[in-house]
């Protein structure tokens, strides 16, 4: 047995690496990774009792949406020269969809985690419809394969905790043919983001529309789904779901929490941010309350759905103020369902991962005149695990991969959690970001790049034709709007290579700028070394002239943003 593993870093780590590298029956396991995490990846190689190949990529293909031909082909070539079967995709969920059209083409056994696809701009009307629109694609092109597997990686209902309280509560439904009428869930994460960090991190960001549903939510519509198909189960199905959705935005909390009050506990960032809420607002959502109501069609409520996504009380600092090893998330997390006058059960969950060991604790509420037995019940996951360790190994926030899932998957192609059981999720996902869409107006918002050329410590500024429409006869350098769709990453290079013909990689991002006049902006300055600008070719529909110039002559281009001076004295003083 032959597995392709995307991705290893920390989640991967936790949920499939003790699994492949210790399990005897696999004969390789080949690692595709970014370059940058190649001194990681050989090191955790070097103590895996499994043989590995390790494949990186350039760090470029994590700006792509699809595989270059070239990366196609490498994959191509080691699929078919290691006669490889099955495959993981543990990559970044921005990168899912281009590994997941790879497999589906070389007809691999597909396992993945969530979410299956993150569209770009979530927020936006066009962004959320694309969540279903392709997870249909997905399904549609895994069905013409064949006899395929295509699993979706479930942590919640391969819980032992969980799945003890979904089969008392079916056991319930099922005696006296009566629906859950009540799901009550909540979670609350360590996310504490300063400005800043809200506008420039890159791991699910928020400038992108990714808010908390994005980051953690979409587990909680798992868990809700999971005792919602109970209903389905027998026979209360509901004709329709009524949504309540109130999101609470960046620009709200910075209101109210914002410069004095981080001020206050020592903590300084961009000043500007504070100052253009409206821009801010456009960016994905700390916290989401949302109630959902299935009605079946004579208009009666068959059951209520109360999801609330918080941020924790006891979050971390934010993450300017810790070193990555005083990094330690927390989680919290709270279920209740009832069915009717009968039974409610309560969950009370806490994770951390700074060594102790996770809070899982379930509470019974019993009516004892019908059903019998002791009114009030409590109970531990330790009362309800029997032989978890062979089956079940805990990875922090009350999850765990299920190891005998894992056996079926690779050894008995057997399905434990299929694409298509997922389908009610997505559908879910997808309405409530498009709830959230209808209260944003964004047509008078976009996001802007420009970058800052570095070669032989001279700078690259360009100036601007006289006839053009914006800035005429101004000193610049090349910049430009981001395409609808299009990652800042992806911006950036489009706009390097259209504007001086040059190819960009190993650029960083120095920060951001706003512009909030009739047309909002958000602008993010880049900077990039060339060392080989033979190949240089202005756009002269844009430009008429440019130059290589030293930080010491900067002063001389008058008309060049006050920010790009500084940000070139910096460089240049660094």
């Amino acid at each position: 047995m032959k597995c392709l593993l995307f991705g290893l870093g920390r989640h991967a780590q936790n949920m499939y690496w003790h699994y492949l590298s210790n399990e005897t029956t696999f004969s390789k396991i080949i690692i595709v990774e970014l370059q940058s995490a190649k001194t990681q990846v050989e090191a955790l190689v070097a103590d895996s009792q499994t043989p590995c190949e390790t494949l990186f990529l350039d760090d470029s293909v994590k700006y792509e949406r699809k595989l270059s031909s070239e990366v196609h082909k490498r994959l191509h070539d080691v699929v078919t020269q290691e006669q490889v079967t099955h495959a993981i995709i543990a990559t970044e969920p921005r990168s899912h969809e281009m590994y997941i059209d790879f497999c589906l083409n070389a007809q691999l056994h597909i396992l993945c985690n969530k979410p299956l696809t993150t569209p770009m701009y979530t927020n936006t009307a066009v962004g959320s419809s694309q969540i279903s629109e392709n997870f249909q694609a997905f399904v549609e092109k895994w069905q013409a394969n064949g006899d395929t597997l295509f699993e979706v990686q479930s942590l919640k209902r391969t819980h032992k905790g969980y799945q003890y309280v979904r089969d008392t509560i079916e056991q319930i439904v099922k005696t006296y043919n009566v629906p859950i009428n009540k799901i009550n869930i909540s979670s609350s994460s360590d996310h504490w983001y300063l400005p800043s960090d809200t506008a420039l991190k890159e791991t699910q960001p928020y400038k992108y529309g990714y808010g908390t549903l994005m980051h953690d939510g979409y587990h909680l519509i798992e868990l809700l789904t999971f005792f919602t198909d109970i209903n389905k189960k027998y026979g209360f199905i509901e004709a329709q779901k009524n949504y309540h959705v109130s999101d609470y935005r960046p620009s709200d909390f910075f209101k109210y929490y914002g410069k004095a009050f981080n001020e206050q506990l020592s903590f300084f960032d961009n000043d500007d941010a504070y100052h253009h809420l409206n821009i801010i607002q456009n960016f994905g959502e700390f916290e989401l309350s949302a109630m959902i109501d299935y009605v079946d069609d004579e208009h009666h409520k068959i059951a209520t759905a109360n999801l609330q996504l918080t941020q924790a009380g006891d979050a971390q600092l934010p993450t300017a103020s810790l070193s990555d090893k005083e990094q330690k998330p927390t989680y919290r997390e709270f279920l209740e369902v009832s069915v009717g006058p009968l039974i409610t059960i309560q969950v009370i969950s806490y994770t951390s991962e700074n060594g102790q060991p996770p809070y899982f604790d379930i509470t019974i509420f019993k009516n004892t005149a019908i059903l019998g037995g002791a009114p009030f019940e409590k109970l531990t996951l330790a009362d309800i695990e029997t032989n978890a360790s062979r089956y079940t190994r805990h990875i922090g926030r009350n999850q765990v991969v299920s190891i005998n899932a894992l056996d079926d998957f690779f050894f008995h192609n057997e399905s434990h959690s299929n694409i298509l059981a997922h389908q009610e999720e997505v559908e879910i996902l997808t309405a409530l970001h498009q709830h959230m869409a209808q209260k944003l107006d964004m047509s008078h918002f976009r996001f802007a790049v420009e970058l800052i050329i570095e070669h032989n410590g001279k700078f690259l500024v360009c100036r601007r034709r006289p006839d053009v429409e914006v800035a005429p006869g101004l000193w610049n350098v090349p910049a430009g709007k981001v395409q609808y769709g299009e990652s800042m990453d992806a911006a950036i290079i489009r706009e390097a290579k259209e504007e001086t013909n040059l190819d960009i990689s190993d650029f960083s991002c120095l920060g951001y700028q706003f512009i909030n006049k009739a047309h909002q902006r958000c602008v993010y300055t880049y900077h990039v070394k060339i060392d080989d600008i033979s190949n240089i070719q202005i756009d002269r529909g844009e430009f008429d002239h440019y130059a290589w110039i030293d930080a010491t002559d900067i002063h001389q281009y008058d008309s060049l943003n006050p920010h790009i001076k500084d940000a070139i004295v910096h460089l240049h003083n660094a």
